[in-house]
């Protein structure tokens, strides 16, 4: 007699012995095949779901039971249990993921745009919205729902959820980032990080897309606090707070934030290009014997100086506007490198960090072409841009080349 763990048994038995390999007819099968398991699995969950089982183990609910027996997260718990619950209450969907006819990600699309009350409407509507749904990928199914949900719904419209964002600090000085976002918030941020992205040059590491977006997130963090507005006059930049120890030979031998966060010595090198000082000379951590005056590194009529000159980033190949950029030493500051035009270039965020990692080298000849020397000591340069336009950073600018 064939029982359920017998089943499970030789199911167990098949994994064990299944070698896919680099045959991708076959991965395609097996991944329609587990999304007929996640189809049982999910009717699975509904059942004890209803029948609270997963009291007989002490949990106090589904999700907290899917996260401890399932070793699932709390979040793809909840989901988990949510999904089960509606696809319960849909008889012709639960059908159609167990024969393979809809996938996991269709129904978790449908799911996604449907709650408690929908889900009895939507069950009247099955036969007819189904046969439409089956054919269309879970992005069009997630579209095509949410225009139902839209037609459908005639209750007052219910206020959207409050929108979140979690960062937090890593031990290893990185910080993690989390949340979800609005609509409009979301299409934003999404527009955004699009139009920031820059694409590789040849010769640099190639990015991953995951790369790409984070670079370009930092490149708009930076862009606001360069370019929002304060009360202060000349060329302000919100900064954040680095406290360097600086070695008798002028190199940064530590770096880290106010609040504690170590800084590694590339960005902190980075940052010493253009930036606000205060040497502070101490005994030990705590005990403060000299508190010097600021310095500006690169000031604003020397800015803008600059941006007259090199009016975009002067990596080989890159064409990033003066609003994206900052100033480099060429010869870096804390080597004695001075803080003047011939010394200076213009690089966006992209570019500066990388001419910062090892293996990489920059020159500034005195006709102010920009040579560049990558870790394959392939040497590529730049001359000044034509002057066939208006530089992209300000009307100041402009009024300093005339």
């Amino acid at each position: 007699m064939c029982t359920l763990y017998h089943v499970i048994a030789a199911l167990a038995s098949a994994i064990e012995h299944l070698e896919i390999g680099a045959d991708t007819d076959a991965l395609a099968a097996v991944l329609a095949l587990r999304g007929r398991l996640d189809a049982r699995i999910s009717a699975a969950v509904a059942a004890i779901d209803s029948a609270e089982l997963y009291e007989v183990d002490g949990a106090t609910s589904t999700t907290a039971w899917l996260a401890d027996r399932g070793g699932l997260t709390r979040r793809g718990a909840g989901r988990t249990a949510r999904e089960a619950r509606l696809v319960a209450r849909l008889p012709r969907t639960a059908a159609a993921w167990l024969a393979g006819t809809l996938t996991s990600g269709q129904v978790e699309a449908m799911c996604a745009n449907l709650d408690h009350d929908l889900a009895d409407l939507f069950a009247h509507h099955e036969a007819a919205v189904l046969p439409k749904l089956t054919p269309l990928s879970p992005a069009d199914v997630g579209a095509a729902m949410h225009a139902w949900r839209e037609l459908a719904d005639d209750r007052p419209p219910q206020p959207d959820p409050p929108q979140r964002l979690h960062a937090s600090r890593l031990l290893d000085g990185q910080v993690a980032t989390k949340g979800t976002l609005g609509g409009e918030t979301g299409e934003l941020l999404l527009t955004a990080l699009r139009i920031a992205q820059t694409d590789d040059v040849d010769g640099e590491p190639a990015r991953t897309p995951a790369t790409r977006r984070a670079d370009a997130l930092g490149d708009i963090c930076r862009f606001f606090l360069d370019h929002h507005q304060t009360q202060r006059g000349g060329r302000h930049r919100p900064h954040l707070n680095l406290v360097l120890d600086i070695d008798q030979h002028g190199d940064v031998t530590h770096a880290r934030t106010t609040d504690g966060g170590s800084v590694d010595g590339i960005t902190a090198g980075r940052l010493l290009c253009d930036s606000v000082l205060h040497r502070v000379i101490t005994r030990g951590r705590s005990a403060i014997l000299d508190y010097g005056q600021a310095t500006r590194t690169i000031a604003a009529p020397l800015w803008n100086a600059l941006v007259v000159r090199d009016r975009h980033c002067r990596f080989p190949g890159c064409d990033r506007s003066a609003d994206w950029c900052e100033g480099h030493h060429v010869r870096p500051w804390t080597m004695g490198g001075p803080t003047r035009l011939p010394n200076l270039a213009l690089l966006c965020s992209r570019h500066h960090h990388l001419l910062h990692q090892p293996g990489w080298h920059a020159r500034l000849l005195p006709d102010s072409t920009f040579e560049v020397t990558d870790p394959r000591r392939r040497v590529r340069s730049t001359v000044v841009p034509l002057a066939t336009g208006p530089p992209g950073n300000s009307a100041q600018s402009l009024r300093l080349a005339s």
